[in-house]
């Protein structure tokens, strides 16, 4: 972004306002707004710049940025109802709603440019002919810069996320410990619920699974517990319905895992069981056996696995990521549904630590890569159940 670049935006909505200076709204959007944000290198037309975008009951002229949720709103007003600060401030509250901290409100003759983080409000208003003596503002909202800090900001809470994942176990316990010591120790398993639940929701919240702002509605899990994150209880060697922690066993049996349209290998059973079906794995440390694993698919099996012994064992701080049994091609588990020759998982599940989990595999590929997950942690393995026999 240089003066240049404004100068000649401002001519060209000099030109614009003189010719039409009553023009409405979305004439405005058209011959100014627009311009605009061309003039700040965002492609109008292209999927990082949303017009008309619905939030609750408001349509914002313009969304910009990359992903599911906006980095910057963009409004227009009429040439004919001049802008201020108290419009400003209206515009922001709809951007704190909405979790967007950059905002332009614009009426063609004046532009406001307005920052919205954590609760200060900053606006910094300029009639049009200014705009080439403020680049250093202007610029702060061109496309590189929001794309730059947007994609920093992404990466700093992703290792968070991975922090977090690495003790949440640890974290947990202690959140469930101080909640009982508040609500008495006969609530000690609903504060162990309730305190995964929080763990795993912020863990979702910094790898930004959480994209239904719009409608106020955080997204559908497709499986209750993914995380292992339902129910408590004491430690057993048999499996049963209570959440994973160290000794005891992931339950996904009351998950319906969707019906997938892919042929399974020749030869092999295929890895989306339907009906009553029940896979199990029973870990063992030494002689030991330390708890199970059950669930009607395998790629649930997996997925319970995974946060099974990353919750217990801290698996995952075990593994160098991207990840796969030693002679395969591909991840299996990865930080992106990717491989590391850049071509796509066929068939994905996102781990509760964000990670993307493969699940385009037949049966003897699961059992290899149960195992050696078992085994990158010192323990071993007993498959039992509906697997078929070697």
């Amino acid at each position: 972004m240089d003066s240049a670049t404004l100068e000649a935006f401002v001519d060209h909505a000099r030109s614009a306002l003189d010719a039409d200076p009553g023009m409405s709204t979305r004439t405005a959007e058209l011959r100014i707004t627009q311009p605009f944000l061309e003039a700040l290198d965002w492609d109008v037309h292209g999927p990082e710049v949303e017009a008309g975008y619905r939030f609750d009951d408001e349509v914002i002229g313009f969304a910009l940025g990359r992903g599911d949720d906006p980095s910057v709103f963009v409004e227009t007003v009429a040439p004919s109802a001049s802008i201020d600060r108290a419009d400003a401030r209206r515009f922001a509250e709809t951007m704190r709603a909405a979790g967007v901290e950059l905002g332009v409100l614009l009426d063609g003759r004046r532009y406001c440019f307005v920052a919205s983080v954590e609760g200060s409000l900053d606006v910094a208003e300029f009639p049009l002919e200014e705009l080439p003596d403020h680049p250093d503002v202007v610029s702060y909202y061109d496309r590189d810069a929001v794309v730059e800090r947007e994609t920093t900001r992404q990466a700093k809470r992703r290792r968070a996320a991975e922090r977090l994942a690495k003790r949440r176990g640890e974290i947990a316990a202690d959140l469930a410990d101080r909640l009982a010591d508040v609500t008495g120790e006969e609530l000690r398993s609903d504060a162990a619920v309730a305190a995964r639940e929080f763990v795993d929701e912020f863990a979702a919240d910094l790898r930004g699974d959480r994209r239904d702002r719009r409608d106020g509605e955080p997204p559908a899990t497709n499986a209750e517990g993914r995380s292992g994150a339902k129910g408590d209880g004491g430690a057993s060697d048999e499996p049963h319905s209570s959440g994973p922690s160290a000794g005891e066993t992931a339950d996904a049996t009351s998950v319906s895992s969707p019906p997938s349209d892919r042929e399974p290998r020749s030869g092999s059973r295929t890895a989306r069981s339907v009906g009553d079906q029940e896979y199990i794995v029973r870990f063992f440390d030494g002689g030991t056996s330390i708890g199970a694993v059950k669930a009607a698919s395998l790629s649930e099996l997996l997925v319970q696995t995974v946060a099974y012994l990353d919750e217990g064992r801290h698996l995952l701080g075990s593994l160098s990521i991207p990840w796969s049994p030693e002679g395969w091609d591909g991840a299996v588990i990865a930080h992106e549904p990717t491989h590391p020759d850049g071509s796509a998982m066929a068939d994905h599940e996102r781990l509760p630590s964000g990670h993307c989990l493969r699940t385009d595999m037949d049966e003897p590929e699961y059992r290899e890569v149960v195992e050696a997950l078992a085994s990158a942690i010192g323990l071993r393995v007993m498959f039992q159940g509906d697997w078929a026999e070697d």
